[in-house]
């Protein structure tokens, strides 16, 4: 799904004339987590009607979403996975990184925004204010802002990581992007004050993720790590526990979806997608190339991610007025594999072409 494929692109990309290798556990992982992001906006509707619909349906959506939400934090690990000693060079990470990512927030902050304007006939100003309060102009694209401030300090979790010495050009860098902050939080807020737009806190965002990139840095290099076995054993329980989880949440509290057991910060989204690297990982080790149809999902994870909102909007418009409901039941399952795959067609189409390998 994510700007971690780019990074690994151009990693190998630079080892000149040489065919590109990629590594079959991390390209198996970002393929999961794409069908994870997938599964969770195609049974979230079902999810949050616990009660009027029927068990079976509930449960099924509760199977999809209680399996799925750790698909961000572990695109998450993956970036820290792919964190280097070389990172921790600020200025070099920015020019050669973090500009790169630009592209992909301006032109589907666009698209969506467009979207928006002429499918769901909002007003440029409320599409310009919906930015302003959330940062993003289209509910998956949180990930977007979210990426962009989490790259802005991948350079100093480097040098933690990697135990490599701050310098004054360093600090300055470091106090620079906390003012800056302060100002864009303070600015939100005095947007809030005059206009009444209320902001999302979405340059906070970022922050509950700085573990997960600190967590796939550190269980990346970890030896022999966990045995294939033990990780399965966790994964299973670790699932179980959330879909047991949700299901109280749902029946005792009333709280439905990104709360308590299944919020980012979550403890069981934690051990989930601890759990599933660990599982990708001592699967992985044994043989560390992508076969082509692997790394060609690897490399299109991000395009999947972009794209397949407005496919589930598409195919739900294609049905409007007849009986058939592409987010309940049985159908669930279909959408989420027809989203996934006319996705990736699209992604793979794009990619075909420089532009699209920029922004997917």
């Amino acid at each position: 799904m994510t700007p971690d494929a780019k990074t690994a692109d151009r990693r190998e990309e630079a080892v000149g004339s040489r065919p590109p290798v990629r590594t079959a556990w991390l390209d198996e992982l970002r393929l999961l987590a794409c069908l994870a992001v997938v599964a969770v906006h195609v049974s979230g509707e079902a999810y949050a009607r616990f009660g009027p619909i029927p068990s079976w349906e509930w449960w099924l959506a509760n199977f999809m979403n209680g399996s799925s939400r750790a698909g961000v934090p572990v695109f998450a690990m993956i970036s820290g996975a792919l964190m280097n000693a070389r990172d921790s060079d600020p200025a070099t990470f920015y020019r050669k990184k973090f500009v790169r990512f630009l592209p992909v927030v301006v032109v589907w902050t666009l698209f969506y925004g467009t979207f928006d304007v002429v499918a769901k006939k909002l007003s440029i100003m409320e599409v310009v204010r919906q930015f302003v309060a959330n940062g993003y102009v289209y509910l998956h694209l949180w990930y977007l802002s979210m990426y962009v401030f989490l790259l802005l300090l991948i350079p100093y979790l480097a040098k933690l990581r990697f135990s490599t010495q701050c310098g004054r050009r360093d600090w300055l860098i470091l106090v620079g992007l906390g003012v800056s902050f302060s100002g864009l939080e303070w600015s939100l807020e005095m947007v809030k004050q005059v206009w009444g737009i209320t902001s999302g806190q979405w340059t906070r965002t970022f922050l509950q993720f700085i573990p997960y990139v600190m967590l796939g840095s550190l269980l990346s290099n970890s030896g022999s790590g966990v045995s294939r076995r033990v990780s399965g054993l966790a994964l299973g329980t670790a699932l179980v526990m959330s879909w047991a989880a949700n299901f109280l949440s749902c029946r005792y509290l009333g709280i439905v979806n990104d709360a308590l057991p299944l919020s980012n910060s979550s403890p069981l989204v934690l051990a989930v997608a601890v759990a599933v690297f660990l599982f990708a990982k001592s699967r992985g080790e044994k043989s560390a190339n992508s076969p082509a149809w692997l790394a060609l999902l690897g490399q299109c994870s991000l395009g999947i991610y972009l794209l397949h909102p407005f496919f589930i909007w598409l195919f739900r418009r294609l049905c409007r007025g007849t009986e058939v409901d592409l987010l309940s039941g049985g159908w669930m399952v279909v959408t989420m594999i027809l989203v996934f795959a006319v996705s990736l067609g699209c992604t793979m189409m794009l990619r075909k072409f420089p532009l699209g390998r920029k922004i997917c």
